[in-house]
């Protein structure tokens, strides 16, 4: 089975996994969290015998690309109104914006990543609502860029610990660099140290590709 729906990993994931396994079924779920940008494929495929203790990225297109219109002057409303002509945005906004989007990205990574048993009411989250031109614009003045930064890390008593922030990144770090659509994710790994995995461009295309290749895996898997 093939899914991109974000939802199964997100709240059920250790069922579904067992599920599976109990009936000798496989399933892919690679476009969950950043449409065709290789994370599960890589950790499986490129990353064995690592294990993952964190990861950090930018896992939403409309979040980031409004900020980033914020910080170019232009109003909240008309950035939202754009993301939604190109499609990146839903015609109702409000899980991207509020952070709903981001949190079940977050489940998704740390369970199927980390072994955690979380949901997305297990993530804090944020929302970007309130944010302002001025917040935005001061940070690029100081040689920083304000993102929505989603973040999962292994506590000392062994639990995944997950949330949304609002970052202030250095113009320097890797996720500074993704503008607009662009999608980004570091794994913070003990053997391969932080891996760096990004997509430049994320659209309908992207997903659709995440889907062949999922279907790929699972027939050269056979």
């Amino acid at each position: 089975m093939v899914t991109v729906n974000k939802g199964p990993v997100a709240w059920q994931f250790d069922r579904l996994r067992r599920s599976a396994e109990r009936n000798g079924c496989r399933w892919r779920y690679e476009g969950t969290v950043a449409d065709g940008m290789p994370v599960f494929d890589l950790f499986e495929s490129c990353l064995r015998s690592c294990e993952i203790r964190g990861f950090s990225g930018i896992l939403n297109a409309t979040t980031n690309s409004i900020l980033e219109a914020l910080g170019e002057g232009r109003s909240f409303d008309d950035a939202v109104a754009e993301m939604q002509e190109e499609g990146i945005a839903e015609a109702d906004p409000a899980h991207d914006i509020d952070g709903v989007d981001g949190a079940c990205k977050v489940a998704c990574l740390a369970n199927a990543l980390m072994g955690a048993d979380i949901t997305p009411d297990d993530v804090p989250t944020v929302s970007i609502r309130d944010v302002t031109q001025e917040r935005v614009q001061a940070a690029r003045a100081s040689d920083r860029r304000l993102c929505v930064l989603c973040r999962g890390a292994r506590a000392d008593d062994g639990d995944v610990r997950a949330s949304i922030q609002l970052t202030e990144l250095p113009v320097g770090h890797p996720l500074s660099g993704l503008h607009g659509p662009a999608l980004g994710l570091i794994l913070h790994t003990d053997l391969m140290g932080d891996v760096f995995t990004a997509e430049l461009d994320g659209r309908v295309q992207q997903t659709a590709y995440a889907i062949l290749a999922d279907l790929l895996t699972l027939y050269s898997r056979r």
